[in-house]
């Protein structure tokens, strides 16, 4: 057999030696296959039968995490609808998913999921420690507002104590029917039916979609500051680079501190379509590329200042190539819905940032992005390329022992040499964030199948 890391190289390998079979001979035989020790995250392992005439193999997709840690609420997931909570709650807790939204519309339940399972799953989230946003669809707050207010009051009663966060209508900026003013109306209405009878519940909105800050900073400017405990958006996006989400958020922050200081800033939708299956279940080119640029955005959103991002979405049962964390079961596996590397990655970035703090941009260039977090007792950095041919960075014996590096997926690698490309690196150390932020840049970078050379200057006037 071979192993295949999440990238496709392959990391390890073994042979079992030659077997001799009879004509149609039908025999049953059992491999132990034994992964390297620090491989974390999503892998391939493909088994392998050669003869003189055929090659015939079998591939596997597996993953490995690390034991323990308890759920972060920093990261969390959508919910899909009418899913089975005692099936799913595993995948959360295992993985370190520690918030979950839940879409719910009081008048037309059907449309996400009915009243039973909305509600039960929502109490089995509290229950495993899983931080719970209620996300209020559609707008018949505003067009039928009294038998709104009252299923609204009867859920919240029903809930009271286990829900942290109500969610205003979702992606008003996109309902032709609503501007900026009602939108804040409609918050208004959430904010005191909730308040009400939860005094502890929060309230979270405008859940503008596409980064809209246009439409959000109308909302807390006519008013809508008062009423929320967090600013919420989906940042869907193309790239998470171009334009760069990072820079936006502080833009964001500054613009959110204008109408009320320190109003948490939360990221409580976003995500990437995923294949049903895995061809083959080969970890493929489209799957990676999804991977990346989904936990690129997180990062992005971490970098920037927001305290938490939730990726859309969980689902068990969605069909064909659609918005999940999940692949389908298929026949190999008893229908056993499997974690693409998305959630994988997720638990990788998780277990790497925990709650550090963004302090420092380390400037690359514009191909790359690099950021240090602090832990206190340590500091993470981030680094990747994130457009063009991997380039391999090297370090000197000397900064390379005051690091311990992770991949993507979490496993271990060396610190004196590595490629950057597309799936980000993470880099612990214990030095300061300046002196850390020194250490990076001492790198030597080697672009692939080129030659280095130094370049020196001096500014001689004006």
């Amino acid at each position: 057999y071979e192993i295949l890391n999440f990238e496709g190289r392959k990391i390890a390998e073994k042979s079992f030696g030659k077997r001799s079979f009879d004509p149609h001979e039908l025999r049953n035989e059992n491999i132990v296959i034994v992964p390297p020790a620090g491989l974390r995250g999503a892998f391939n392992a493909v088994v392998s039968l050669r003869t003189p005439e055929k090659a015939y193999s079998a591939v596997f997709y597996a993953g490995i995490l690390n034991k323990g840690g308890k759920p972060t609420p920093r990261v969390g997931i959508e919910l899909g609808a009418m899913q089975n909570t005692n099936l799913i709650m595993p995948y959360y807790t295992d993985f370190r998913i520690g918030a979950v939204r839940i879409g719910w519309n009081p008048l037309t339940p059907y449309a996400w999921g009915n009243d039973v399972t909305t509600f039960d799953a929502a109490e089995a989230f509290h229950r495993a420690g899983v931080r719970v946003m209620i996300a209020c669809y559609g707008v018949d707050i505003l067009t039928k507002k009294d038998d709104y207010k009252k299923r609204l009051a009867e859920a919240v009663k029903k809930l009271k104590g286990k829900i942290e966060y109500y969610e205003s209508i979702n992606e008003a900026n996109l309902i032709p029917s609503l501007n900026p003013k009602s939108n804040v109306e409609a918050i208004r209405i959430l904010s005191e039916t909730v308040r009400k009878i939860d005094p502890e519940a929060k309230i979270a909105g405008p859940a503008s979609c596409g980064t809209d800050l246009a439409w959000t900073e109308s909302v807390l400017a006519l008013g809508g500051a008062k009423y929320l405990d967090a600013v919420t958006e989906h940042p869907y996006r193309r790239s998470p680079e171009t334009p760069d989400y990072a820079l936006e958020c502080q833009t964001w922050r500054k613009v959110i501190d204008r109408y009320k200081k320190g109003l948490p800033h939360y990221a409580s939708e976003a995500g990437r379509c995923n294949e049903a299956v895995l061809p083959e279940n080969r970890i493929d080119d489209f799957s990676r590329q999804q991977c990346a640029l989904d936990v690129r955005n997180i990062l992005q959103s971490f970098a920037g200042g927001t305290e938490r991002y939730m990726q859309f979405v969980f689902s068990a049962w969605h069909p064909g190539t659609v918005y999940n964390v999940m692949f389908r079961g298929n026949g190999a596996n008893n229908g056993t819905p499997v974690p693409t590397p998305t959630m994988y990655a997720m638990r990788a970035l998780i277990d790497r940032l925990e709650e550090a703090k963004i302090v420092r941009r380390v400037r690359f260039g514009s191909d790359y992005r690099c950021y240090i977090f602090d832990h206190g007792e340590k500091r993470t950095a981030v680094i990747w390329k994130w457009i063009g041919k991997p380039v391999k960075i090297r370090f000197p014996q000397a900064d390379a022992s005051s690091m311990t590096g992770y991949d993507f997926m979490g496993s271990s690698m060396k610190t004196d040499s590595f490629f950057l490309n597309a799936y980000p690196r993470y880099l612990d150390s214990a030095l300061s964030a300046a002196e850390f932020e020194k250490l990076l840049v001492r790198g030597i970078r080697i672009e692939s199948n080129s030659k280095c050379f130094d370049v020196s200057f001096a500014v001689t006037g004006e």
